[in-house]
C-alpha cells in the first residue's frame, strides 16, 4: 500500500485458524512483515481474555435472545434434538445454552477440533501468532475495533437469519471437516475470493456462516462489509505515516467493497 512520501505498507489476508500449514508465513510475507515498523490486526482486545471476557458479559443482549425467549421457540422438535445430539458430544447440556443467540451458539460449532489455545487462554491463530511475533521484536500492536464492535455487528444479524444459519449448520456438521480444508487449500494457493462460491457449490445449504444461503446476505453486510468500512477509514492515519504491516481476515480484502477497493477509493495505490 503506497502512499506519497512515506515507507510502503503491507496488507495481508489472514485465516483465523491455528493450521501449522497456515502459521508459517511466505517468504515475501515475512520480509514484509519483519521490515514493518507496527502490526494492525482487527482487534487487540483478542490478546487479552479479560477484555474479551468483559466485552462478552457487559452487554448480554449480543449473545442472548432477548424477551426471555429461548431456541425452543425456533427449532422444530427434530431439529432441536440434532442440536441436543451435537451438544451431548460435546459434554454441553441443552438447557445451558438455550438462551443464547443462534450465531454465538453456531461459532462454537464452527471451531475445528484442531484449534489450540497459546498462552493465557489467547486462541493460537495466524492473527495471534502475529501479534506474539511482533511484541518479541519490539513492534507495537494496534487494533482496528473493539471486540464489542466484532460483538454488535455479529448480534445484528436478524434472529430469524441467524436460526437459518443454525439449522443448515446442524444438517452440514459431518462435512464441516471437509468445508475447513477446502477453505485452507485455497488460501494456501491464493484463491481467497474463490472460497465462498466454492463452499456454496459444495454445501448449497450451508447457512451464512459456511457463506450461503438466504441468510448470508445480511451476514455479508453486518459482518464484512460495514467493518470493511470501519476498517479502512481507521487505517488511514496508520498508512499515511507509512511503515504498517496489516493483517485481517482474508474475506476483508477481495470484492468491490473490499479493503483493496475501498483503500484505493482513499488515494491509496495497492
Amino acid at each position: 500500500i503506497a502512499a506519497e512520501g512515506v515507507a510502503p505498507s503491507y496488507l495481508f489476508g489472514t485465516m483465523h485458524l491455528g493450521d501449522p500449514r497456515l502459521l508459517a508465513l511466505p517468504a515475501p510475507v515475512e520480509t514484509a512483515f519483519e521490515g514493518s515498523d507496527r502490526l494492525i490486526i482487527e482487534t487487540t482486545d483478542i490478546l487479552d481474555q479479560i477484555k474479551m471476557a468483559g466485552a462478552l458479559f457487559a452487554d448480554p443482549g449480543l449473545t442472548t435472545l432477548a424477551d426471555g425467549k429461548t431456541l425452543r421457540a425456533y427449532l422444530t422438535p427434530d431439529q432441536r434434538q440434532k442440536l441436543e445430539m451435537m451438544l451431548s458430544e460435546k459434554g454441553v447440556p441443552f438447557q445451558a445454552v438455550e438462551r443464547l443467540q443462534p450465531w454465538f451458539l453456531s461459532s462454537g460449532f464452527m471451531l475445528p477440533d484442531c484449534m489450540k489455545e497459546a498462552a493465557g487462554g489467547i486462541p493460537l491463530v495466524l492473527d495471534t501468532d502475529l501479534a506474539a511475533a511482533a511484541k518479541r521484536s519490539g513492534k507495537p500492536v494496534e487494533g482496528l475495533e473493539t471486540a464489542a464492535e466484532q460483538l454488535k455487528s455479529l448480534s445484528a444479524i436478524p434472529i430469524e437469519e441467524q436460526v437459518d444459519g443454525l439449522v443448515a449448520l446442524l444438517g452440514a456438521e459431518d462435512r464441516l471437516d471437509d468445508v475447513f480444508e477446502t477453505m485452507i487449500v485455497l488460501y494456501l494457493s491464493e484463491h481467497i475470493a474463490t472460497i465462498l462460491p466454492t463452499i456454496e457449490a459444495a454445501v448449497p445449504e450451508g447457512g451464512m456462516l459456511v457463506g450461503s444461503g438466504e441468510g448470508y446476505g445480511s451476514f455479508e453486510e453486518k459482518v464484512i462489509t460495514e467493518r470493511n468500512l470501519r476498517m479502512a477509514d481507521r487505517l488511514e492515519p496508520f498508512l499515511q505515516r507509512g511503515g504498517s504491516f496489516v493483517a485481517v481476515g482474508a474475506l476483508h480484502v477481495p470484492g468491490e467493497k473490499g479493503l483493496v477497493s475501498l483503500l484505493e477509493e482513499r488515494g491509496f495505490t495497492v
